[in-house]
């Protein structure tokens, strides 16, 4: 292999048919390998660009801790704010403590380990213990951090695919039936997000979606809704931001009614900035505080948790409404493929697998409708 220089990379093809990338600064070698050339020299361009940002160390000194508030710095301008605080919180309060003195290229897949069998003993308060979905979510971060590392030649593999995380059952939302949910929208008619509850049920947006609506948003002649931003609070912060994943950006058709509830949600709001005057916000948020400003998700829970009281109906958390808007649409017997573009998740298959357990009314169907086509048979012979 021939000699580089200071900070000039190099590819070239092992014996075993992998590809070794590597670069060189201030006499310490970073690599690591690929399986086609395509993806070193990727990987390659990567480091580079970690070294042109500072974000590249000393491999054989930096510590664990060290190289997390790194990559840490590297992923906020990659990642929604919502996941940097979950990156953060898994490091900070859970891998960091245990792990963070390690040096990065000493740290085994046995360290990774311990550290969750120590995590699932770990008392958040003196009767309740980390539950195994916290510790996978830890896994999680470490495994995208070390990919990272991995990536910009710091360490040779990733010690977290070696891994096997504990096992968490699959939460499961519960859904309101059709009546339950009529009986919550007629409690919620005096509310004044009244339309904001209705939208809810009736499309299934996510709570972020919804607070995220602007008026332009609305295209009253096509009786549909477009989908273009999350609003949420990460941190104590305010975040405007995208829609969970590109297929979350789409339109939402709503029926007549809802398009009336919107206009007289929109007339009475007309009123409330009147009557404001200079005070009123005009941001053009279609679901506002009384002065115009975005509504705090915390606010939107509370006076949730208050119409299910006077409703009278089980409780469910606010995502469940999507949970509930999927149930009705799989018990009216839509196509799964309608369901999961009007709800914005990836493809189909994704739909499926998350709401399995409410598609089994039309699995029931799939076992008889066969039987129920050819009928009885008078000619064949009985066991």
């Amino acid at each position: 292999m021939p000699k580089r220089a200071n900070n000039e990379g190099s590819i070239y093809k092992r014996s075993d048919g992998r590809f070794e990338y590597s670069l060189m600064v201030n006499g310490k070698r970073h690599r690591g390998y690929a399986k086609t050339r395509k993806e070193a020299a990727a990987k390659l361009a990567e480091l580079l660009s970690a070294l042109g940002r500072n974000l590249l160390p000393d491999p054989d000194r930096i510590t664990f801790a060290d190289f997390c508030r790194r990559w840490l710095a590297s992923a906020e301008h990659r990642v929604k704010p919502t996941t940097l605080r979950g990156y953060r919180t898994s490091l900070e309060n859970h891998a960091l403590p245990t792990l963070g003195d390690l040096l990065l290229q000493r740290l085994q897949p046995l360290h990774l380990t311990h550290l969750y069998a120590q995590l699932l003993k770990k008392p958040v308060d003196p009767n309740k213990t980390l539950s195994p979905t916290t510790v996978r979510l830890v896994h999680r971060t470490l495994h995208a951090a070390l990919e990272d590392a991995v990536r910009w030649g710091l360490i040779p593999w990733n010690p977290a695919k070696r891994v096997k995380p504990p096992q968490a059952s699959r939460y499961t939302g519960q859904v309101w039936t059709p009546e339950e949910a009529w009986q919550f929208l007629a409690a919620a008619q005096a509310s004044r997000w009244y339309a904001l509850f209705l939208l809810a049920l009736m499309t299934g947006m996510r709570r972020g979606e919804l607070l995220g609506l602007k008026w332009p948003d609305v295209d009253w002649q096509n009786a549909r809704i477009w989908v273009r931003r999350n609003y949420t609070v990460a941190g104590g912060q305010k975040v405007l931001g995208t829609p969970k994943t590109h297929r979350s950006s789409r339109p939402v058709y709503v029926a007549p009614d809802v398009l009336e509830a919107l206009r007289f949600h929109h007339q009475r709001q007309e009123q409330e900035r009147l009557e404001a005057g200079d005070a009123w916000a005009d941001e053009d948020w279609v679901f506002t505080t009384s002065v115009g400003t975005p509504i705090e998700p915390g606010n939107l829970h509370r006076e949730f948790v208050r119409i299910i009281q006077a409703a009278g109906v089980k409780r469910i958390r606010f995502h469940d409404l999507r949970d509930t808007h999927v149930s009705l649409l799989a018990l009216a017997g839509l196509d799964p493929k309608i369901i999961s573009e009007r709800i914005g998740h990836a493809n189909v298959a994704f739909t499926q697998q998350t709401y399995q357990h409410l598609f089994d009314s039309q699995r029931r169907k799939a076992a008889l409708a066969v039987s129920e086509l050819l009928g009885p048979r008078d000619d064949l012979p009985s066991a």
